[in-house]
C-alpha cells in the first residue's frame, strides 16, 4: 500500500512555465503598444522656475536672441545672418533665447542652422 499511495498523491509544487509564458507575452504586448500611445501626448512647455541661471558667466559663452520680429542678436549686436558665427569657436557654449510668440518652426530653423555650422553645445534659456 505504500507504493500505490505515492503514485496517487498530487504534486503541490507550482508549475512556473505557464506563468513565464504569459509574462513574456504581456511584455511583448506592452513593448509594442507603449511607443504608439506616448507619441500622441500633447505637451505645453512651461516657463522655468529655477534659482540657478542657465546663462554661463564665462567669456566663451555666446548669447543669441531671436526676437518676435525675427531679428537676430549675437552678444547684443544685431545681425542679419550667422556669418559672424563662422569665426566663433565651435566648442563655445551657446545660450539661445527666443521670444515666446515665435512658432516652433521658426525657433527650430535657427537651432538647425547653428547645428549645421558645427555647434554642439546649445542651451535653451527660459524665462525665470
Amino acid at each position: 500500500m505504500g507504493v500505490s499511495s505515492k503514485k496517487n498523491r498530487k504534486s503541490s509544487e507550482i508549475n512556473i512555465t505557464p506563468l513565464v509564458d504569459v509574462m513574456l507575452v504581456l511584455l511583448v504586448i506592452f513593448m509594442v503598444v507603449s511607443p504608439a500611445v506616448s507619441s500622441d501626448i500633447k505637451v505645453k512647455v512651461p516657463k522655468i522656475n529655477s534659482k540657478h541661471s542657465a546663462v554661463s558667466e564665462d567669456n566663451k559663452s555666446i548669447v543669441i536672441v531671436l526676437k518676435k520680429n525675427k531679428e537676430i542678436y549675437i552678444n547684443g549686436e544685431k545681425v542679419q545672418d550667422f556669418e559672424k558665427m563662422k569665426e566663433a569657436d565651435l566648442l563655445s557654449e551657446i545660450q539661445f533665447k527666443a521670444d515666446e510668440s515665435l512658432s516652433y518652426q521658426e525657433v527650430f530653423s535657427v537651432l538647425e542652422e547653428l547645428k549645421n555650422l558645427g555647434f554642439q553645445n546649445i542651451n535653451l534659456v527660459g524665462e525665470e
